[in-house]
């Protein structure tokens, strides 16, 4: 269900982007090369087959002249921040966990040293 909410949300986004661009009589490949992105990645924003990022969606409203309001309506802003906070708190656990995972491992480094000398002396026997 999530899926393809984000999926609405997108193409919400492209239809705006596309009406937009048609009321500007832009053409998709004039308005890609002012934006700096190749006309497939503008074809498939339109078509709503891509989540554009944060810094894209503001340089097309720039060029566009779209309020950043109306993306806001169109939800694909705060659920890309949702999306992002979510993956901070996922990457901020990891980092916990390795850090955890640095001073086990910290504290097994003098049983480690121990194990390897009793190896050493039963291979000597």
């Amino acid at each position: 269900m999530k899926k393809s909410v984000v999926i609405d949300q997108s193409k919400a986004f492209g239809v705006l982007v596309y009406e937009a661009r048609k009321k500007l009589k832009l053409t998709p490949r004039a308005l890609a090369k002012q934006v700096g992105i190749s006309l497939a990645t503008l074809q498939n924003l339109e078509a709503g087959r891509s989540n554009p990022s944060f810094p894209l969606v503001h340089l097309l409203c720039e060029h566009l002249k779209i309020d950043i309001s109306a993306v806001n309506d169109t939800k694909i802003l705060s659920s890309r921040k949702e999306y992002f906070e979510k993956r901070q708190k996922l990457f901020n656990s990891l980092k916990l966990y390795r850090s955890r995972a640095r001073e086990v491992r910290e504290k097994l480094i003098p049983y480690t040293i121990k194990l390897r000398e009793i190896r050493q002396e039963i291979a000597e026997l």
